[in-house]
């Protein structure tokens, strides 16, 4: 063990001082300390940080105890050492990765908070330089006020992307063809004497990641290894598939076994210590001189990989160049998440009302002025609290809500999701400079909903509130049970994902069924009073009713046969969750939408 540990073998190392092994970077200190402790007849405990004979370093857990002769002196010393460099290497990784986390959540308040302020500032800009009764003067110098607000806001979108916290749209990206896209405007931004060298990946090496926020990782790591390299040199990036099985995972300590597509961004520039590689993904730290950088660039590279569910590997040292490389999972290894597109409005004419929930007073005064300017009736509201109590007695028709995702009190997710019981259907658009971890993600999925991000012009509040009210509007659902409770249980699931959900019993069915349209039906296989079956079995051949979920306790014969007499389209066998139910339901209503899939 002894020299699988050190390298050294018993005949080098017989008789010689054990100071051979010290790495001359333990404290002085503590070595007077051991001596104190074990001449006074003691047993020190302690860490020590030795070096092996290639020497690199490792870490002992020491116990060292005196050995005394039969009239009582010191005559030896007895050590039992323990290799704990395993576990100290794990627990800097830890403790990296927990300041990390922190440096995340504080960025996104901080950023929270300006995205507020700068809301305001570049909401008001805008407006007033857009005012052609001002002077030129002053307008131009709203303009100068406007830029720099771009500019911060630019500041706080790097800082919610280190903290995980940018809303992006993941799809399935091919980075070989993200690289062929690109290979020609990195070109363009190296100095002569840096070669760029692009060597292309297997095929299929597709990720699951926001495009342009990709495009950005590449971008940075390029321009810091391009910065890397003052005196020239060579920029190499290349695509590669890895398998992580699950015995490799401690070398991996982020990773889950599986397959990977790995990035990687190598210079052969000036290099880093250890010490500036722990801080490298930190913000505002950087190397370079005052006014050559925000510190931003590679926190940003951080935040984005991590969203992606990935992590970055740094290799490096001084005067040997570094090696960013970026390991994310291989799209064949994950499931697709649907991505919803929203066709944008093409009507000008701005016409509905809306309940504005924003607990920044600014804020709010500034986009309920706009709102009103563009013809819309606003309902102001500080709290999720209050917009719910405001939703309760308002007697007209609610187009849309818009509400800030952070509020004190309830959030603006669940605030809206009471909102929905009210007025089924209605159009949520969620905004928000920070969006923390808390926060159930469902609760930002509500069907019908839509994001913006803050800071937000007046452009785009307008933009995309006329986006959020011209989406289609949510499926209307018959929910038809003779147990009260089960028809309830079903009702708020389906309204808490954002469908317009009724319920009615079997004897009121057939009426509402005939009066009203309807995009799908859930009915019990209990047959209705009189023909009740034949009658919606003629609905659904007549395409009034386009889809059908039986629902049943039982899939017997008996329960088949009235199925297939329905024409129905799935069937939910009790009990039930949430989960089975929105997926049937998604299911019949995507083969509504898309014919040839049914």
């Amino acid at each position: 063990k002894f020299e699988d540990l050190t390298g050294y073998t018993l005949a080098e190392i017989r008789g010689k001082n054990p100071r051979i092994l010290q790495s001359g970077e333990t404290p002085e200190t503590l070595y007077q300390e051991l001596w104190q402790t074990i001449l006074s007849g003691q047993t020190w405990n302690g860490e020590l940080k030795n070096r092996k004979k290639d020497g690199s370093f490792y870490f002992e857990s020491v116990s060292i105890s005196p050995v005394r002769d039969e009239r009582g002196e010191i005559r030896h010393f007895v050590a039992v050492k323990e290799d704990v460099t395993e576990k100290k290497r794990l627990e800097a990784q830890l403790h990296q990765a927990q300041k990390m986390e922190a440096i995340g959540m504080l960025a996104g308040g901080v950023a929270h908070d300006f995205n507020n302020l700068l809301t305001i500032i570049n909401g008001y800009s805008e407006l007033l330089a857009s005012d052609t009764s001002l002077p030129e003067q002053i307008r131009q110098r709203l303009t100068t006020i406007q830029r720099a607000g771009e500019k911060a806001a630019d500041l706080t979108r790097q800082l919610l992307l280190f903290g995980r916290r940018q809303p992006g749209n993941p799809a399935p990206l091919d980075l070989n063809s993200l690289l062929s896209g690109l290979v020609g405007f990195y070109e363009r931004i190296l100095p002569e004497n840096i070669r760029l060298v692009v060597q292309p990946g297997p095929r299929d090496a597709t990720i699951i990641a926001d495009r342009s926020q990709f495009e950005q990782v590449v971008m940075n790591l390029v321009v810091n290894a391009r910065d890397a390299m003052p005196s020239g040199g060579i920029l190499r990036i290349d695509l590669d598939r890895v398998q992580i099985d699950p015995a490799e995972t401690p070398n991996f300590p982020e990773a889950e076994p599986g397959s990977y597509i790995v990035l990687r961004v190598s210079d052969t520039g000036v290099g880093m210590d250890q010490e500036v590689q722990r801080r490298v993904f930190e913000p505002f730290f950087t190397t370079k001189a005052p006014g050559k950088g925000t510190g931003l660039g590679l926190p940003t590279v951080y935040g984005i990989v991590k969203q992606a569910r990935g992590w970055i590997q740094v290799t490096s040292a001084p005067g040997k160049g570094a090696t960013f490389s970026v390991f994310v999972p291989d799209a064949g290894s994950q499931p697709l998440e649907e991505v919803a597109t929203v066709t944008a409005a093409t009507d000008n004419q701005a016409a509905g009302t809306i309940l504005l929930v924003e607990d920044y007073a600014e804020v709010r005064q500034f986009a309920a002025g706009l709102l009103a300017g563009l013809g819309y009736e606003v309902l102001p509201a500080s709290t999720g609290e209050e917009a719910v109590e405001i939703a309760r007695q308002y007697s007209g028709v609610l187009d849309l809500v818009l509400t800030d995702v952070m509020l004190p009190g309830i959030s603006g997710p669940e605030a809206a999701g009471i909102i929905r019981g009210l007025y089924p259907g209605v159009r949520v658009l969620f905004v928000s400079g920070f969006v923390p971890d808390s926060l159930p993600k469902a609760q930002l999925s509500l069907t019908g909903s839509q994001f913006l991000a803050k800071p937000f012009s007046a452009d785009e509040l307008a933009a995309a509130v006329r986006e959020a009210l011209s989406a289609t509007p949510a499926p209307r659902i018959l929910v038809v049970d003779e147990d009260p409770a089960i028809r309830e249980f079903v009702q708020v699931c389906l309204v808490d994902a954002g469908y317009r959900a009724e319920a009615a019993s079997s004897s009121e069915a057939l009426a509402r069924l005939e009066a009203e349209p309807w995009e799908a039906l859930l009915i019990n296989l209990v047959p209705p009073a009189g023909d009740g079956f034949a009658t919606i079995a003629g609905l659904r051949r007549s395409g009034r009713l386009p889809r059908l979920i039986a629902m049943a306790e039982v899939y017997d014969d008996s329960c088949q046969a009235a199925a297939k007499a329905l024409g129905a389209d799935a069937t939910l066998l009790k009990p039930f969750s949430r989960e089975p139910l929105l997926a049937a339901v998604r299911g019949v209503l995507d083969a509504t939408r898309n014919p040839h899939s049914a």
